[in-house]
């Protein structure tokens, strides 16, 4: 039984090409003893969110353009080349501009990697301080609610204030240390996408973002994905309807 060890389980049911079942479980009980009932709803979150498909189109007519995103740090520039080479390169949708946003201690040396012309071709790119997107006092206020995950939740509303200030049709979010490999097409010409999902929950983002909406706990996986395309039309509507005008007034009622 190869796949009582958890981890050759999710690496060989994480490809596109293989389907994960729930009866899988019964191969692996022994995890259920080493780490307890959770492991029940943890498996569960893996299966569904590798069961929804997974559609890869080669090519479309129209594709509307769209903005790249990356949030990175020096620790991850050594992956940031590749990172924004391939997303380039395998989007259908043509990218009319790359965005890196990184703290303001890694913009010199972000900027001196851009200059060397990571991306091999003439594309604008746009190295931004994460201080001018998210202010001082919001970001101190992002802390105090996630602790020890600051970095992680500072990512998530760094990208909702970039997205919320695009005039762009679509924004694709990746992260820094993500290689997209297949050619996909993130915003069709009617302004239909794909939901991305990932087995990843991570509890306390969700507990504070059950506040503007207590239904997000019902959800069986995350929507949180190492690659996003978000309409910056609907964002800016989402924030008009809680009464949000800023990204700082929108930190502040999820601090409430």
């Amino acid at each position: 039984m190869r796949f009582f060890r958890l981890s050759l389980y999710f690496r060989y049911f994480s490809s596109l090409s293989k389907s994960p079942r729930l009866f899988h479980i019964i191969c692996l009980l022994p995890n259920i003893f080493i780490r307890g009932f959770t492991f029940i709803s943890l498996f569960k979150r893996f299966v569904l969110a590798n069961q929804l498909p997974n559609r890869v189109v080669k090519s479309q007519e129209n594709a509307p353009e769209i903005e790249l995103l990356v949030c990175s740090t020096a620790k991850d520039f050594w992956l940031l080349t590749d990172c924004l080479t391939y997303a380039v390169k395998n989007s259908i949708n043509p990218i009319s501009s790359v965005n890196v946003v990184v703290p303001s201690r890694d913009v010199e040396l972000c900027s001196s990697l851009i200059e060397k012309g990571i991306l091999g071709k003439d594309i604008k790119v746009s190295v931004i301080d994460e201080d001018s997107l998210i202010p001082k006092g919001a970001r101190e206020m992002i802390y105090d609610q996630m602790g020890g995950s600051y970095g992680w939740a500072l990512q998530q509303f760094l990208t909702v204030a970039f997205v919320c200030s695009s005039s762009a049709k679509g924004v694709l979010a990746v992260n820094s240390d993500t290689i997209i490999l297949q050619p996909r097409l993130w915003l069709e010409p009617q302004g239909n996408q794909e939901f991305l999902v990932s087995a990843e929950f991570h509890k306390p983002y969700y507990k504070v973002i059950q506040k503007l909406d207590p239904g997000l706990s019902h959800f069986e996986f995350s929507f949180i994905c190492h690659q996003m395309l978000f309409q910056p039309d609907f964002f800016r509507k989402i924030l008009y309807n809680l009464n949000s005008p800023s990204i700082s007034h929108f930190i502040e009622l999820l601090s409430l």
